[in-house]
């Protein structure tokens, strides 16, 4: 299991909420150590007490500081400890990460950090929610791709998050129809067990091709976020 940066990033995160931090839960390929190298994307989703308009203030400059002071690239959603404690919402007005990222933990994939209590509950989804939200949030991206596609000015950073949404597609397409795989090579075994060759040769080259825009990237910035748990300075300024 990979911690990551997450242990400190609890630390730092918690020193500005103080008691309204109650814990974050790890999310994304970063969360289970995929792709680190490359990617510094760190998602995760923030469990507080309150969501108040001050709170909600706080929260954003948290994550402007971390963003800020540090170079990371922030993809924290929030949700409070309250609405997610009622065990029985509405999937369709949560965030497709937290979601993702409970359902994820719940199979042993994430890890929760910065957590006081042992008890801390987190929702058990049906399988036919996960079902139901798999095709739902599948459907949503794809008309993400549609309209980013559609614009003129294509780039080489719209067909990186292009690439990446693919990517994404597929792996809740097979949660759909068979399970849940969090990394792209778990994902790419799964295809080869369900699907002819073709298939299994498309999404290599997907995964190849955006691996390699994101390392073209890296190399012309001429330099990658450290993303060693060291790297984090002991405070915020």
């Amino acid at each position: 299991m990979f911690d990551g940066n997450f242990v400190e990033l609890s630390i730092r995160i918690k020193e500005k909420l103080g008691k309204n931090f109650a814990y974050i839960i790890g999310a994304g390929s970063y969360g289970v150590g995929e792709d680190v190298s490359i990617n510094s994307d760190i998602d995760f989703v923030l469990v507080v007490r309150n969501i108040g308009y001050k709170e909600k203030r706080k929260i954003n400059d948290c994550f402007n500081e971390l963003k800020d002071n540090y170079g990371l690239k922030i993809g924290g959603v929030v949700i409070s400890k309250d609405f997610l404690s009622t065990g029985n919402f509405n999937l369709l007005m949560v965030d497709g990460k937290i979601i993702q990222s409970i359902i994820e933990a719940n199979l042993g994939y994430q890890k929760v950090f910065g957590c006081e209590d042992p008890n801390y509950y987190l929702p058990k989804f049906s399988e036919a929610q996960i079902k139901e939200f798999s095709l739902r949030e599948a459907g949503t991206i794809y008309n993400m791709c549609m309209r980013i596609m559609t614009r003129e000015n294509l780039n080489m950073a719209i067909l990186e998050r292009v690439l990446h949404y693919a990517i994404i597609i597929t792996k809740l397409i097979i949660q759909f129809q068979y399970k849940t795989c969090v990394t792209n090579q778990d994902l790419l075994n799964e295809i080869k067990k369900r699907m002819d060759s073709n298939v299994v040769a498309r999404f290599n080259s997907i995964v190849c091709l955006k691996n390699n825009q994101t390392k073209d990237k890296r190399i012309n910035k001429h330099a990658q976020p450290n993303l060693n748990p060291t790297t984090l300075p002991k405070r915020f300024p």
